[in-house]
């Protein structure tokens, strides 16, 4: 009865969205993100990454000196948001936060077409991008007040998640780790993607062509590359200095203890479930090498996550991983009523905890309703 009525309400649902799908899940996810998470927009004005960037986009070739630090110092050496900044004449905190919104959009729209192709099910693509829009990760371009401007890095790696040219896959790298370094620790979990479509993540090269794992392999590399022959120009030819500070093991001590666990959870929230389960699942289905990888890796990404003030951040370049581990579980070879039910539980779950990020200290995003509190209150007291 209940497995049942657990396909009536999908198919009704996967017919309401058979028509503009892509358009209706980005809205929908937006609309309960929104709702259950909202932006602090009083701090737009104010913030200095967003002046920074623009700061930094009217002198690209020579360093301007500022805290070293501060994420402004960094950004110094990340030139992709200040060139955009120089191109498009941006001289508004507000338009660069409209175009992390629209930034947004798109990458949840770039989710939605992944999981309809990988899982083929309107409803099981409008639970998975519904829940990551309401994780950090999910909805960096909406919470980014303060112009850290992760979310088209973010993009970037989409587009070469979803790509199959490697031109396509060396650009997209190239240039999301102009926007931000960090987009190199995804290049291990995007090999894993290309390998887990590829051959499985098994070792059956004597049957399956490896020319296009080895060519994928090869454009991940040489978009590695380009970033560091930019990085040695900036700092050789024009004589930046690379700012080091609040970076490194140290750090980890500054972080207050009680933030270490939260800061790992805000990034992908309950669909880190997903990729713990994913690992052994793979080491029992002789897919050992594999494994073995994959988690060797991941405890090496999330250790130098915690390098950083800004775990939240730095985790949520991990999201290739979380992405391959939904996508397994909810490929057509899985689907079950049981698989269904759990991923829906999780996307719940990520609906209703509360969206954190840890930058040195915790902030909580309040609903709307929590929202409307905080005004009455400040209108009585």
């Amino acid at each position: 009865m209940n497995a049942s009525l657990l396909q009536t309400i999908s198919s009704a649902i996967d017919h309401r969205l058979s028509r503009h799908f892509v358009a209706k899940t980005v809205f929908i996810s937006m609309a309960f993100a929104l709702f259950f998470q909202v932006p602090s927009f009083n701090e737009i004005p104010d913030s200095r990454p967003f002046q920074g960037i623009i700061e930094i986009g009217q002198s690209l070739f020579s360093q301007m000196d500022y805290d070293t630090e501060s994420h402004i110092a960094k950004k110094t050496l990340r030139p992709l948001w200040p060139l955009i900044s120089r191109t498009l004449h941006l001289s508004n905190a507000w338009v660069l936060y409209g175009l992390f919104c629209v930034l947004n959009a798109i990458l949840l729209g770039q989710i939605a077409v992944f999981f309809l192709r990988e899982t083929g099910r309107s409803t099981v693509s409008l639970l998975l991008t519904l829940g990551l829009a309401n994780t950090y990760f999910g909805f960096a371009g909406f919470i980014d007040v303060q112009g850290w401007g992760d979310i088209l890095p973010f993009v970037l790696i989409m587009a070469a998640m979803g790509s199959a040219k490697p031109f396509v896959i060396g650009i997209c790298v190239f240039l999301s780790s102009l926007g931000d370094e960090r987009s190199l620790l995804s290049i291990p979990f995007l090999f894993f993607w290309y390998w887990h479509k590829h051959s499985g993540c098994a070792l059956e090269f004597k049957t399956i062509p490896i020319r296009p794992l080895v060519l994928k392999a090869t454009a991940l590399t040489l978009g590695a590359v380009g970033w560091g022959i930019v990085r040695w120009s900036m700092v050789h030819v024009f004589g930046f200095s690379v700012p080091t500070g609040g970076v490194g093991p140290g750090v980890i001590f500054c972080h207050e203890t009680s933030y270490m666990y939260p800061g790992f959870w805000s990034a992908f929230e309950s669909y880190w479930l997903a990729v713990f389960a994913y690992i052994p699942i793979l080491f029992f289905s002789q897919r050992k090498l594999a494994s073995v990888l994959v988690l060797i890796y991941l405890c090496l990404f999330t250790t130098s996550c915690y390098f950083v003030l800004d775990i939240s951040r730095s985790l949520s370049y991990g999201f290739p991983i979380v992405l391959l581990a939904l996508a397994y579980f909810s490929s057509p070879r899985k689907h079950s009523d049981e698989n269904q039910t759990l991923l829906g539980c999780l996307a719940i779950v990520n609906i209703f905890i509360p969206t954190a990020r840890i930058h040195g200290v915790m902030r909580i995003a309040s609903p709307v309703f929590i929202q409307i509190l905080k005004l009455i209150r400040s209108l009585v007291l």
